[in-house]
C-alpha cells in the first residue's frame, strides 16, 4: 500500500538510532506489522528496547501533530493522548497524555 506508515516508522527508527542495515531491513518489510516483528527481535536478541522507544516517538508525534491540528482549524487547545496497538489487538505503545486520559476514562 502507498499509505506511508513503512516510510514513518524507518524514518522514526533512524531517529531512534537504529543501525543503517536494520534500518534497511525494516524498510523493505511488506507492512508495519512486519517491521514491528523485526524491532521486537531485534530487542528479544540483543537486550535492547526499540520497540518501546520507537513506537512511543511515534505516539508522542501523533499527540503533537493533531493537538496542532486541532487548533489550527479550530482554535481550540484539545489535549490529544494515543495508544497504538498492533494487529492483535496488543497495546503497543501509548504517549504520556494517552496515559492520563485513558486512566481518566477507566475511573469513570
Amino acid at each position: 500500500m502507498a499509505d506511508g506508515r513503512s516510510e514513518i516508522l524507518t524514518a522514526h527508527a533512524a531517529i531512534a538510532g537504529l543501525p543503517t542495515s536494520d534500518l534497511q531491513t525494516i524498510f523493505a518489510c511488506s507492512t508495519v506489522e512486519e517491521g514491528l516483528k523485526y524491532l521486537s527481535k531485534l530487542d528479544s536478541e540483543t537486550g535492547s528496547q526499540w520497540v518501546t522507544d520507537v513506537f512511543d516517538e511515534i505516539a508522542q508525534t501523533i499527540d503533537q501533530r493533531s493537538e496542532k491540528y486541532i487548533y489550527t482549524h479550530t482554535e481550540r487547545q484539545i489535549t490529544v493522548g494515543s495508544v497504538l496497538f498492533d494487529r492483535n489487538r496488543q497495546i503497543i505503545a501509548k504517549s504520556g497524555k494517552g496515559t492520563a486520559l485513558l486512566e481518566q476514562v477507566l475511573l469513570v
